[in-house]
């Protein structure tokens, strides 16, 4: 628990005591932990940005003419 100069700070807990009291929360969350984590780890998934290589990867496979 802290406030760690700009940042933002989120915090969960398994219960609304444990929440930071003095620090201004950008998000908070209590209850159970596995939920908690479920939808952070969702919300990771769907943000994740997974480019597309299959382009590039097939210019590298295709050898060109032969004796080029």
């Amino acid at each position: 628990y802290g406030v760690f100069g700009d940042a933002q700070v989120v915090h969960v807990a398994d219960s609304a005591g444990q929440l930071s009291a003095h620090a201004h929360l950008a998000a908070s969350g209590a209850g159970d932990q596995t939920s908690a984590l479920d939808g952070i780890h969702a919300g990771l998934e769907r943000a994740a940005r997974k480019p597309d290589w299959s382009a590039w990867v097939s210019t590298r496979q295709d050898p060109g003419p032969a004796g080029g």
